[in-house]
């Protein structure tokens, strides 16, 4: 006969228990209680059986519960990876803007001291600029 798992946590083979134990057994899983001891042992094993299915099902919840987790925690690392490389493209784009305005600003500042030197050259005082 088939060795279960009791109410207890205890491994035990139910040929070996009597039928007062069986329908202790029985009566915790709010079982019915008549019967001969061939059908309480089948009534318990099949109970089992059903409270296996039952487990299976609830872990195959929680796991798809997890997956979905997962899933959505996925998304939002996706989406927050999309968002920093758009800011590093924007960022690289101002780096770009700033080197491009302080080269003008050095050609300006150069062309500046060229022209008033030139105008030194000429005999105008560049304060007059």
């Amino acid at each position: 006969m088939k060795v279960i798992k009791s109410r207890f946590n205890e491994e035990i083979n139910l040929n070996e228990k009597t039928i007062d134990v069986l329908k202790s057994e029985l009566k915790f899983r709010g079982l019915k209680l008549s019967g001969s001891k061939l059908e309480l042992i089948k009534r318990i094993e099949d109970d089992d059986k059903r409270l296996a299915v039952s487990n299976a099902e609830q872990q195959l919840i929680q796991l798809n519960i997890l997956k979905k987790r997962l899933d959505m925690k996925q998304g939002y690392y996706d989406l927050a990876v999309e968002q920093w490389e758009e800011q590093r493209i924007i960022m690289t784009e101002l780096i770009n803007r700033r080197t491009l305005c302080e080269e003008e600003l050095a050609g300006a500042k150069l062309a500046m001291k060229s022209f008033r030197e030139n105008l030194v050259l000429l005999g105008v005082d560049p304060l007059d600029f």
